[in-house]
């Protein structure tokens, strides 16, 4: 399921703000339509000024990390370990943030069924699950 998250940088330049919010609509937008390699680019650029403009340790940083794995891994060439990083660094700046809240639960949940996929794929588990994509809703904090 796809849920539009419209957040922004919450930086002290409105224009900055303005425009992380309208590069993650587009980047959820690119998701809805499948375009997962363009919506990608647009989270990996939208991380870069969310970070120079709220640090590493944010809701928002980590709602873009995980939609970052999300994307990953609907990849057909994705990179499980990218992927993986994505989902774990979102996880540990959710759980500071909201401990074991639902913020962190579907961090959580992207991590394990990728996880899960993972050892199917080598063959250690029967089975498999289909990746369902959460990309996380947030507002600004």
């Amino acid at each position: 399921m796809i849920s539009p998250s419209l957040f922004g940088c919450a930086s002290t330049e409105e224009s900055d703000d303005v425009a992380c919010i309208a590069l993650n609509a587009v980047a959820v937008q690119l998701a809805a339509n499948s375009e997962w390699d363009k919506a990608l680019s647009a989270w990996r650029k939208l991380l870069t000024q969310q970070r120079s403009n709220l640090g590493s340790v944010h809701e928002n940083v980590a709602t873009t990390l995980n939609n970052i794995g999300v994307a990953l891994c609907m990849l057909e060439d994705m990179s499980a370990i990218e992927a993986e990083m994505s989902f774990e660094e979102a996880l540990w700046i959710m759980r500071s943030i909201h401990g074991d809240g639902d913020e962190t639960r579907n961090v959580e949940h992207n991590l394990s069924l990728l996880q899960h996929n993972e050892e199917v794929k080598q063959g250690l588990k029967p089975g498999g699950e289909i990746m369902t994509t959460f990309i996380s809703s947030l507002t600004d904090a």
